[in-house]
């Protein structure tokens, strides 16, 4: 959050150069609750109203900072959300599990969860994605344990290929 401090910026700008700046509006719910967030950890989630739950903004700033405190707490109608799903996928690739079926077959959401090197999201993804083979290809390259999720195609020297660069990354 950015205050008017004009030696601040001034200072930033000599040492870094130029600068984009994004402005984002929050709501004063929103400020509030990213403010206390700060201030108060995850924590501050265990008694929180319904709408805190089910803001996107509060609940990705409460995922920079604890994941499975929002994986616990989030409102189910922020699962339906492609964005939030995607978000949160990137702390935990797991998370996809949470997700309605139309999103676990998402290709671009189930490689962001593959992608996660616990292999905690590989079994959250839809089933026929695993059944394309370029689709197994591109998860193999992220992550070798995709490997085993890879159903009884014939696997080509390709595949086998991308598991065998991506292990020894």
């Amino acid at each position: 959050e950015l205050k008017h401090d004009d030696a601040l910026w001034a200072t930033w700008v000599q040492q870094h150069g130029d600068a984009d700046v994004m402005l984002l509006r929050r709501t004063s719910m929103q400020a509030e609750w990213i403010a206390r967030l700060g201030k108060e950890g995850t924590g501050a989630l265990q008694n929180a109203p319904r709408d805190v739950l089910a803001d996107t903004e509060i609940m990705l700033a409460a995922a920079r900072l604890d994941p499975d405190a929002v994986l616990e707490r989030a409102a189910k109608d922020l699962w339906t959300d492609r964005n939030f799903v995607l978000e949160m996928c990137r702390h935990d690739g797991g998370s996809l599990a949470r997700a309605p079926q139309s999103l676990r077959a998402d290709r671009e959401l189930a490689l962001q969860a593959v992608s996660d090197v616990t292999g905690s999201g590989l079994r959250a993804v839809c089933r026929t994605l695993w059944s394309d083979v370029d689709f197994a290809r591109e998860a193999v390259a992220r992550n070798c344990w995709a490997l085993r999720m890879v159903p009884d195609f014939p696997i080509d020297e390709q595949l086998a290929m991308a598991a065998v660069e991506q292990n020894w990354r």
